[in-house]
């Protein structure tokens, strides 16, 4: 353990936020100038759905010398909208002509733009004359997420709303995952249906994502304490102008064009930010969430943002947090049970390909690692 003497820690650390302090300073004076903004949010009520990815990633099987990622996605009402399971040295072509073969969600959303290939779909994708041991070993989280932007634009596009609905997406409607103008074409189309499902069905549609985290609230968020800005009793919502963001990313374009004009952000962004407050008490959590563009436009963001508060109020066990995410992450999520069949599937899955005398070996492993896990936890 590394031994280190308080008082020089705690000169070292004056010394970084003395260098610094201006720089809270003008996020407090940001912040005085957003407080005008604030609006006060009242709750509608409306079917409420929402779609989250899970994947094994903290349900490790027992040994996997492949690096298996298992993702589902699942909606809120349990319905699985994705499953897969790929490894970094897997057969791209072989998981392309699947999905076409199968008509996957992400087959159908490939067919419909027009796009024959996964790697032609996404530059995350490599290219299957790329030898594995030269491919990026994080494109199968890129192709996870792949699936979860394909199991959305599925939901909207061939989903029959009986109601008025919202949608609520697990992350921000933004992506860099796509190549070229693919992501808005994808909304594009969304757009075009959701606006003919309110004109032939009379039912509205609204669509919204809520992030995890937030660069920009973990940024200003001392600063909205200190000039008591969303402090006010009652849910509240407050729009960042994109100059704000712009301040915040790396990357520039992954926040909206202030202009509305075309940009390279328009093939990256397709929400507006809002910190929203759905907890009546002054000092509840605050929630980044990023209500697609086609609302802002059409002054709808009171509505869907009020439909989103009536779910956070019935949020359980979270209390005012999106009761349809919760509910979406319990369904989405792998739990115990499902990894022990799935590590028994696989042990299966290598045995039948060992010499006969080397088969008992997956499960002889399997039985002594889960022997020393319970001693060693006991």
């Amino acid at each position: 353990m590394l031994e280190y003497n308080p008082e020089d820690l705690k000169k070292q650390l004056g010394r970084a936020v003395k260098t610094d302090f201006e720089l809270l300073e003008r996020l407090r004076g940001d912040a005085r100038s957003l407080k005008g903004g604030e609006a006060a949010l009242h709750p509608y009520s409306s079917t409420t759905v929402s779609l989250v990815a899970a994947d094994g990633g903290d349900n490790a099987l027992i040994f996997d010398p492949f690096e298996l990622l298992i993702t589902r996605v699942a909606d809120s009402y349990g319905e699985e909208l994705f499953f897969d399971i790929v490894t970094p040295r897997d057969d791209l072509n072989r998981i392309n002509a699947r999905h076409f073969e199968e008509n996957t969600a992400l087959g159908r959303l490939m067919q419909d733009l027009e796009v024959k290939a996964l790697w032609e779909l996404s530059p995350m994708i490599p290219s299957p004359d790329t030898p594995p041991e030269k491919r990026p070993r994080s494109w199968v989280k890129d192709y996870r997420d792949l699936g979860e932007w394909a199991a959305l634009y599925d939901f909207l596009i061939r989903h029959d709303f009986a109601s008025d609905t919202l949608v609520v997406r697990d992350g921000f409607l933004r992506s860099k995952k796509f190549a070229g103008d693919y992501f808005p074409r994808m909304w594009d189309k969304i757009r075009d249906r959701l606006q003919d499902v309110q004109r032939k069905r009379h039912r509205k549609v609204y669509v919204l994502g809520v992030a995890k985290k937030s660069k920009v609230l973990q940024r200003y968020q001392l600063a909205f304490m200190l000039e008591g800005v969303l402090m006010n009793e009652g849910p509240r919502y407050l729009p960042i102008p994109p100059e704000i963001e712009r301040s915040v990313y790396r990357w520039q374009e992954y926040a909206p064009d202030e202009g509305g004009g075309e940009s390279e952000s328009k093939k990256f962004v397709q929400g507006r930010l809002f910190l929203v407050k759905f907890s009546p008490n002054k000092y509840g959590p605050i929630y980044a969430v990023d209500v697609w563009q086609e609302h802002v436009n059409r002054g709808e963001v009171d509505r869907a943002l009020g439909y989103l508060l009536r779910d956070a109020q019935e949020g359980f066990p979270q209390p005012y947090y999106p009761l349809c995410l919760q509910r979406a992450h319990e369904h989405a999520h792998l739990g115990q049970f499902e990894m022990k069949v799935m590590d028994s599937f696989m042990r299966d899955a290598i045995a039948t390909r060992l010499p006969e005398s080397l088969r008992d070996a997956p499960d002889a492993l399997a039985f002594a690692l889960e022997e020393w896990n319970e001693r060693t936890s006991g």
